[in-house]
């Protein structure tokens, strides 16, 4: 071994589809990620505070809150452009326990939850059939 530190050189070549595809940076993507959730999430307290003014009662109004990570993550399916980046697992448990606190019919409405493995097998599934395509 030598005590003189070697060099590589490396080209560095880009590929002008991915450039194209991708013109947002992950800096901007953030912000606009952080402003229509900042926005979202003000107006989900105004809504349930003016339901609980309207309504007068607390309950089960306070399951608006639990859209905030369903919002979330259309935002981030829709600035990414991946579909798989949408969260379901959120939107199918903000739907049971909606349902579940808006009509007090917990039995029934727990079989929405069955929707979660479901959706993952039809997600993994997707997947494993484009890995074996391109392995041709």
């Amino acid at each position: 071994m030598s005590d003189t530190p070697e060099f590589v050189e490396v080209e560095i070549i880009e590929d002008d589809d991915n450039n194209k595809k991708d013109t947002m940076s992950r800096r901007k993507k953030f912000e606009i990620k952080k402003l229509v959730m900042s926005t979202y999430s003000v107006l989900v307290v105004i809504a349930y505070v003016a339901m609980v003014f309207f309504l007068e009662k607390w309950h089960p109004h306070w399951v608006v809150f639990l859209t905030i990570p369903v919002v979330a993550s259309v935002v981030d399916a829709i600035l990414e452009r991946k579909f798989a980046l949408f969260s379901v697992d959120a939107l199918v448990v903000a739907t049971f326990v909606i349902v579940g606190a808006t009509t007090g019919k917990w039995h029934p409405a727990w079989m929405i939850l069955l929707l979660v493995p479901l959706w993952r097998y039809i997600l993994n599934t997707i997947k494993r059939i484009k890995r074996i395509k391109q392995m041709d």
